[in-house]
């Protein structure tokens, strides 16, 4: 499917669930590696079609907490529309993140957060992979040392999809 495609796709769905029920929650899959324009508009629009939680996903367990709260605000700053519903977020623990990103989330603006405890939440036996053997993920995956980045006027500061 195209983005375009797609966005109509959401907007229609959210658009027929909420003919069937008043809470309706837009799950932004991939939300990390989706280009952040794009997300926004889709999460804009899903919002003006009814959605009342809108849930963004680190689906591949990778962003660190630097990252995904740079996202988060950036997203609040794109769509004002999101301080009037439920933001949820979905964190899966790849790197042993999960925990880490959960807590980042609900301080960047989240009402609720969802995690997987062990593994990935879509593979639950699957071990994290931050230390190898579960234990906690390496320095360099928290940003430290500090990369050099170079803002952008259109994502947020060192944010780019992977």
């Amino acid at each position: 499917m195209t983005q375009a495609e797609v966005y109509e796709r959401s907007l229609s769905m959210v658009r027929l669930a909420k003919s069937f029920q008043d809470d309706v929650e837009y799950s932004a899959m991939d939300t990390t590696r989706t280009e952040p324009d794009y997300l926004a508009q889709v999460l804009n629009g899903c919002i003006e079609a009814g959605a009342t939680t809108i849930n963004l996903a680190d689906t591949v367990g990778y962003a660190t907490p630097d990252e995904w709260r740079q996202l988060i605000e950036w997203l609040y700053a794109q769509v004002p529309a999101m301080a009037d519903v439920t933001v949820s977020v979905h964190c899966h623990n790849d790197l042993g993140l999960a925990t880490a990103n959960s807590l980042i989330g609900i301080r960047a603006g989240a009402a609720r957060s969802r995690a997987a405890s062990t593994g990935s939440a879509s593979a639950p036996a699957t071990p994290p992979r931050g230390g190898g053997d579960g234990g906690p993920a390496p320095p360099e995956v928290f940003g430290w040392p500090p990369a050099s980045t170079t803002p952008s006027s259109s994502a947020p500061p060192g944010w780019s999809p992977s």
